[in-house]
């Protein structure tokens, strides 16, 4: 048997899956990638309109997937949320793979995702929820935060960027008119303000059908790329952060922005407790404050040294989940 075999399962969710994989084969291992079932269209549609379905949908797709993974033996089987997967299927893949050592990490919350029911099936457990750790009070369940892609560190810190402030990714009605009202406060005081706001086009045309007021030219039907985001926050001073209220854990977000040497305003009080916090490059915010514009300017615009996070890299992120690296 191989000891660098590893089955790793998980959402396709930009390019993380394959940043993750590729950090796995530089360290040495074989990879098989299963997805799990969050870009599933059936497994969506029976979730959003037929749930009663979706218990026996899951059931079937499992077995046809279990049945699909040919490799005899794996060292490790690596599962990041796993979601729509049944209890039958980690049952019969711990029967499947007996030597193998189990790993699982949750990059979602409680609140949207209910997987204490599958911990019984894995050796090692960890979450980037520290609430979630805190109230499951599970030995085995531990408080590992989320990480940054390698290379954006190699980001050069420029004096000139062509956006003050930046922010990218999903919006809700709420986001929207928070964002939109602050970049036009931004302008009013000279602060050049990008924003990329992704909403589904069914998410659009569900809200303008219950009468809300959306600008069609100021938000995108698709998500950006991880390359684009790379770009722009390489010619960004700061970045903002809006983390959903149903999770407690550290966005992706903030450690792009804060990996590749940017400033971070945030609406995660979380941060605080973390050991990277200091004001001098993070700013917290809550997302029905008036925040005063000398407040913005100030935080922006002043001299900040790069602040160093190296064991929140991908790779160190990997080691910490596997104890040690795979041996060359």
């Amino acid at each position: 048997m191989s000891d660098k075999n590893i089955l790793f399962i998980g959402p396709i969710f930009h390019d993380y899956h394959k940043k993750i994989i590729h950090q796995l084969e530089e360290s040495g291992y074989i990879v098989t990638f299963v997805p799990d079932f969050s870009r599933d269209i059936v497994y969506f549609f029976l979730k959003s309109f037929f749930p009663l379905y979706l218990s026996k949908y899951c059931i079937n797709k499992s077995k046809d997937l279990l049945g699909d993974i040919k490799v005899v033996e794996f060292d490790r089987v690596f599962v990041v949320k796993g979601e729509g997967f049944s209890n039958c299927f980690w049952k019969d893949l711990r029967t499947k793979y007996k030597l193998a050592k189990f790993y699982l990490y949750q990059w979602d919350s409680l609140a949207n995702y209910r997987y204490e029911n599958i911990l019984q099936y894995f050796d090692h457990c960890y979450s980037f929820d520290s609430i979630d750790v805190i109230q499951l009070n599970q030995e085995k369940l531990k408080y590992l935060p989320l990480f940054y892609d390698d290379s954006l560190s190699s980001q050069h810190l420029d004096k000139s960027y062509d956006y003050d402030i930046t922010f990218i990714g999903g919006v809700t009605l709420e986001r929207y008119y928070w964002l939109t009202d602050f970049k036009y406060k931004c302008d009013k005081i000279g602060l050049n303000v990008h924003l990329f706001m992704y909403l589904p086009f069914f998410t659009y045309m569900s809200l303008v059908i219950r009468g809300k007021v959306i600008n069609f030219n100021k938000i995108h039907f698709r998500p950006i790329s991880l390359q684009q985001i790379k770009d722009i926050y390489s010619r960004t001073n700061t970045i903002i952060d809006i983390h959903s209220p149903k999770q407690s854990g550290l966005t992706m977000r903030t450690f792009e922005a804060l990996g590749s040497g940017k400033k971070l305003m945030t609406t995660n009080f979380n941060i605080t407790k973390e050991p990277f916090f200091n004001t001098d490059y993070i700013f917290t915010f809550k997302l029905l404050d008036d925040i005063k514009p000398k407040e913005i300017i100030d935080f922006v615009r002043s001299n900040r040294n790069r602040i160093s996070l190296d064991q929140y890299k991908l790779s160190s992120w990997l080691n910490n989940i596997f104890n040690v690296p795979a041996e060359s």
